[in-house]
């Protein structure tokens, strides 16, 4: 990793500490100026039609020079940052009717099987959904797989504990946002 890469790793560890602790509280890290900002389908997502996982929702991705580590192929960082970008524009897509400031979610638990490098220039689809849920767990799972040939790269199995954004303790999910999520209630 370069310098430039710490700053952003810092800067995602800071926001994991605000939504977990509160910004009173978070660790004075490396400052970055951009902010990721993604808005659900607005920005290229969408829910899916008919596959392996019909409510499935696709965020495509595009690799940049700066996704390539010094091997030549996607960095293992970088998934997880896509695994997350997933989730989080999945979670705005679905959610986008309701209040999100009240509820924030952190990751506990991420598990990542490599099947296939990616490159500079390749086009890939982050495909995500919400598996089952436990009264304060919530499993996502997450596929990415190449544009052109829909075959897998990286599969990964996330576990999500939602947050009350205020107090930062884990909190229960109303049972309106439950039933958008939760695979135990044909949500996505």
């Amino acid at each position: 990793m370069g310098h430039g890469d710490l700053s952003v790793e810092a800067e995602r560890e800071r926001a994991i500490w605000v939504a977990w602790r509160g910004a009173a509280t978070a660790p004075a890290l490396a400052p970055r100026r951009t902010r990721l900002s993604i808005e659900g389908p607005a920005q290229g997502g969408s829910l899916t039609s008919p596959g392996s996982h019909a409510n499935a929702y696709e965020l495509p991705l595009d690799v940049q020079q700066d996704d390539i580590d010094r091997l030549g192929h996607v960095n293992n960082v970088v998934y997880v940052r896509w695994v997350q970008d997933a989730a989080v524009a999945h979670w705005r897509a679905l959610t986008s009717h309701l209040p999100q400031e009240d509820l924030a979610w952190v990751v506990i638990r991420h598990e990542i099987d490599y099947k296939r490098a990616a490159h500079e220039g390749d086009r890939l689809i982050a495909r995500t959904w919400v598996g089952p849920a436990s009264r304060n767990t919530f499993e996502r799972h997450t596929e990415i797989v190449r544009a052109g040939d829909r075959k897998l790269v990286v599969k990964a199995r996330t576990l999500w504990v939602p947050v009350d954004s205020r107090t930062g303790r884990p909190t229960s999910v109303p049972d309106d946002v439950r039933s958008l999520v939760s695979d135990d209630n044909g949500g996505a």
